[in-house]
């Protein structure tokens, strides 16, 4: 019997035992007593589009016991729908706690130094990037200071296209990093230094980055004050004699009151692209929907919220940004930005916000342009028929040579607290970019109109069905500065998860 259709009998049968346990009842006493969390979910793709069809499993167990805790996952769920993998161990780690100041972690664990503009070794499964490391670190407290100390290697799964990530060529040395952080605490003021030395391969040869990181913040009343900096020395391969190392920036204040908060942010890169490092981006003020590149970007940004008691619980937000390409200076780009919310009515609440972006659109071929965006939510009930959840964005985008509009407009129905349907729709007259490279056969994107609906089911806090069936667009998405690219879905999908 194939190995793969074995799992997936597997997977559905121990799903089906989880899923006649009583609605309201969970796992028996040993599954409590030693599993204190994990899941097990699978799901049923058809798109027509790429002319995929696949069954996804995945089965991830959790224990812990005094000071001892470990994790274990088996999948072969990747998210983009062309993706294919087989059933296998994808992640395992353990956690030990010697003592109240001591522990140690090994196997596949996250690490992020500082604030990320060093490094920033994470899992985010929503765009399929993955800089965990697999190896071992320890934590401990000196009493004057806290020490890391780590070391791992790295090599991720093969992906089709990334704007930015970390090696993917199976045939290349998988990536090696060890280094340690120390912080000293003063109360108030906490002063950081880190030592990273990194061998990554990229899409080339491989290279050696050495890089030093300081860092130090001041809180005193209501000020918050910090501030980091990174050094990078990069060891070329032979016969390459151009200068590479760089330099990254990062200084943050904040000041707080009731009813009032102002945040201010600066950052500047300088040939520091470095795929484990990168701080939170400053780009746009909805990181989901922004195109970020940590090497080509320096300005700073203003963030202010007012909800003073004499509103009566309406809150406003206000965002000036203001960057500009390292590389390529003339590169401005401005981002305006304004929310309010409402206070909350019994069970009525929502919001309303308008985004302008004056800078280059790679929508048009990384020419000046400006993007307008107003965004609404509404929540509420439906007297004897549940709630809602109604939100849409209406966008403008215009050049010197073409303007195009889209909207999107989805609603959300909870019938009853355990049963949902929705629906989602999309306009644009504006073409999309093609799909990612190697996959064939996907048509560029033509103005058009997408439609999509889901039927939501948990029949207990621990359960979820749901079923999608319809269209998206194909697009960017982005997370922590970090962006890759979905080709266009039609077709169905069921996912079934248990929680345990």
């Amino acid at each position: 019997m194939n190995r793969g259709f074995f799992h997936a009998v597997l997977i559905i049968l121990l799903s089906t035992i989880f899923f006649i346990i009583p609605g309201q009842t969970r796992a028996e006493s040993v599954m409590d007593r030693y599993l204190t969390g994990g899941h097990i979910s699978f799901g049923l793709l058809e798109d027509e589009i790429t002319g995929t069809s696949k069954f996804e499993a995945e089965l991830e167990l959790r224990f812990r016991q005094d000071g001892f805790s470990a994790f274990i996952r088996g999948s072969n769920y990747r998210p983009f729908a062309f993706h294919t993998d087989r059933f296998r161990l994808q992640k395992r780690g353990f956690n030990y706690e010697l003592n109240d100041d001591w522990e140690i972690s090994g196997g596949d664990y996250s690490i992020i130094i500082a604030r990320g503009a060093a490094l920033n070794g994470v899992e985010d499964r929503g765009i399929d990037r993955d800089a965990q490391l697999d190896g071992a670190r320890i934590d401990g407290d000196l009493g004057f200071g806290d020490l890391t100390l780590f070391w791992g290697t790295h090599k991720s799964d093969r992906m089709d296209y990334y704007l930015s990530g970390v090696n993917s060529n199976p045939r290349l040395e998988s990536d090696e990093l060890w280094g340690g952080r120390f912080e000293l605490d003063f109360d108030d003021l906490d002063i950081g230094i880190s030592y990273i030395d990194a061998t990554t391969s990229g899409f080339m040869e491989q290279e050696s980055t050495v890089m030093t990181e300081f860092d130090i913040s001041w809180r005193h009343d209501n000020f918050d004050l910090y501030y980091e900096t990174v050094f990078f020395e990069r060891f070329q391969p032979e016969g390459l004699e151009e200068s590479t190392d760089g330099r990254a920036h990062l200084a943050e204040v904040i000041y707080s009151e009731p009813g009032f908060a102002l945040a201010g942010s600066w950052v500047r890169y300088d040939l520091a692209d470095f795929d484990y490092g990168t701080a939170p981006s400053l780009r746009r003020s909805d990181i989901d929907s922004s195109d970020a590149k940590a090497d080509d970007e320096t300005g700073y940004r203003f963030d202010m919220r007012l909800n003073p008691d004499s509103w009566n619980g309406n809150s406003i937000r206000l965002l000036y940004s203001n960057l500009k390409g390292i590389h390529d200076e003339v590169r401005e780009f401005e981002n305006y930005f304004i929310e309010w919310s409402s206070p909350s009515r019994g069970d009525w609440v929502g919001t309303l916000s308008y985004d302008r972006i004056e800078g280059i659109l790679q929508y048009y071929g990384a020419l000046p342009g400006t993007q307008q965006d107003i965004r609404g939510t509404v929540e509420g009930p439906i007297p004897g028929w549940g709630s809602f959840h109604l939100f849409g964005r209406y966008t403008n985008l215009k050049n010197d040579f073409r303007g195009d509009d889209e909207l999107e407009l989805g609603l959300d129905w909870n019938v009853t607290p355990e049963f949902t349907v929705g629906i989602f729709r999309e306009i644009s007259t504006r073409e999309k970019e093609p799909p990612p490279p190697g996959i064939s056969g996907v048509p560029l994107e033509s103005p058009g109109e997408w439609n999509s609906a889901f039927v939501s089911w948990e029949p207990n806090p621990w359960t979820e069905i749901e079923l999608k069936i319809g269209s998206h667009r194909g697009g960017f998405q982005c997370s922590g500065g970090v962006c890759a690219q979905y080709p266009p879905f039609k077709g169905v999908q069921f996912t079934y998860y248990r929680y345990f």
